[in-house]
């Protein structure tokens, strides 16, 4: 049991520090016992819930500095050659600069499949993960701690990509699709410094201050004398809202998540019923892209969580489900998968309001029939192997 076994374990924690006084005394190896039952399920949380966003640990930035085997490290070299012909000895913020203005303009805004950093470089086109992939693998090629930082649920585009980059004590935050990042200073005058995604997304420190590092984005071709610039009021993403609105909405609205294998990921889905008896996000037809609900002009809705759940190369995800009606009742949630889905762990985790009855695994579907006491309820959605990628949510009141 994934997720459950986590949760039952920190129960058994809380509960094996308190003991009736009718209970008779613990023998020595009960209580060793006990304390090692403890450990284990402080040890299993660390490993499924740990948050990454201000540990500084050497085990945490050993980690996250070290490359994929699977990553080419012919192409790695090759492209730090090109940004650096003389090489880096102490690779620092001006030299993640040249990194960051390399991927911006190498690399072209097109669809790719590509996962590794390597793999991006050479394919030389991808969307923001892509371009958030090479920058990490350039910055842990040069020995500097990188990580991707994604965020979800912001209206314009639904979720983004950033990387978090570790030098000098700290972590610092850049945007390697656009080629920019952030300061605590109106001016790039290298005696402030850049923050944090945590610093970023809990406002302490202002989002108004956005430099780029390139003229042009996206253009396959690199000019290596780059140099810092203030982001342009009226610079867009294809014409739909200009990056000065997107980040402004984004740290206002979205939450950063650290993606690691390390961690399991919680994404949040809010289904509301009302008075209805049926809803759906998105339609079974085989598309994932109504999933996300992209509205007509060019915004999405918000808490439609992510289109996997169970082990994928972001990290472990599951769904964290809040669930509203008009009034209590008894319903069918069904969860529609897209084709190669493996689905066969798939369970829930009862966490306020909501009692699970049964659920049954079909072709290309999972169900769960659930009772919900009040009207609204919460629970988790979890696939315990493998990666599920999602088609569509139904849910129906039955009852």
């Amino acid at each position: 049991m994934w997720v459950r076994g986590f949760l039952v374990a920190a129960i058994a924690a809380l509960a094996g520090s308190c003991t009736r006084e009718t209970a008779p005394p613990a023998s020595p190896a009960s209580e060793s016992g006990r304390e090692q039952a403890r450990q284990a399920g402080a040890d299993s949380l660390d490993r499924a819930f740990n948050v990454f966003e201000e540990d500084v640990s050497g085990d945490v930035l050993q980690h996250f500095t070290a490359l994929s085997p699977n990553e080419n490290l012919k192409i790695l070299d090759e492209a730090l050659e090109r940004v650096f012909p003389k090489g880096v000895k102490s690779p620092g913020e001006s030299d993640v600069l040249g990194v960051l203005s390399y991927v911006a303009q190498t690399i072209k805004l097109k669809s790719s499949a590509r996962h590794l950093g390597s793999e991006v470089l050479s394919d030389g086109q991808a969307y923001c993960y892509g371009f958030a992939r090479a920058f990490e693998a350039l910055c842990r090629r040069m020995g500097l701690p990188a990580r991707i930082n994604a965020v979800h649920n912001v209206e314009y585009m639904q979720a983004h990509n950033m990387a978090e980059v570790f030098y000098g004590g700290r972590w610092h935050l850049f945007d390697p699709t656009y080629g920019s990042f952030f300061y605590d200073r109106k001016e790039y005058d290298r005696s402030g410094r850049i923050p944090s995604a945590r610093e970023m997304f809990s406002g302490s420190v202002s989002g108004k201050n956005v430099f780029m590092v390139c003229d042009a984005l996206w253009t396959g071709e690199y000019k290596r004398d780059w140099t810092v610039q203030p982001l342009a009021d009226d610079f867009r993403y294809r014409g739909m809202f200009t990056q000065r609105q997107f980040y402004d909405r984004l740290f206002a609205t979205a939450f950063p998540l650290v993606q690691s294998e390390l961690a399991a990921s919680s994404f949040p889905i809010t289904i509301d019923m009302g008075d209805r008896n049926r809803v759906s996000i998105g339609e079974v037809n085989g598309q994932q892209e109504d999933l996300e609900g992209r509205r007509q002009d060019s915004t999405y809705p918000r808490y439609q969580g992510t289109g996997f759940l169970g082990q994928g190369i972001m990290g472990p995800a599951f769904h964290t489900v809040t669930f509203k009606a008009a009034t209590p009742g008894r319903f069918k949630m069904t969860y529609h998968f897209l084709p190669q889905s493996r689905f066969d762990g798939m369970g829930t985790v009862e966490l306020r309001d909501v009692i699970m009855e049964r659920d049954e695994l079909a072709k290309d579907a999972w169900s769960v029939w659930f009772r919900l006491q009040t009207t609204e309820g919460l629970f988790l959605v979890v696939n315990r192997r493998d990666a599920a990628f999602l088609d569509a949510v139904t849910v129906e009141r039955v009852e």
